[in-house]
């Protein structure tokens, strides 16, 4: 799937996006800087806009 259509994110791919470690991104989650949605049990997204908008980065942060 092409990441400039890609909105929705699981965990993992979130971390590759933005060039962080995985505990990172939980980190950020628990700590409130990200939002979350739990869809089952072990099944957790991530919207790309609110994430950027909620970290204060542009809309160009792909470091790929």
């Amino acid at each position: 799937m092409n990441k400039e259509t890609k909105q929705k994110y699981r965990a993992k791919e979130l971390a590759v996006y933005l060039g962080v470690g995985l505990s990172t991104i939980w980190r950020w989650t628990k700590q409130g800087k990200l939002k979350s949605y739990q869809l089952t049990t072990g099944i957790t997204i991530f919207d790309l806009n609110e994430v950027i908008s909620d970290l204060g980065l542009s809309t160009n942060t792909n470091i790929e």
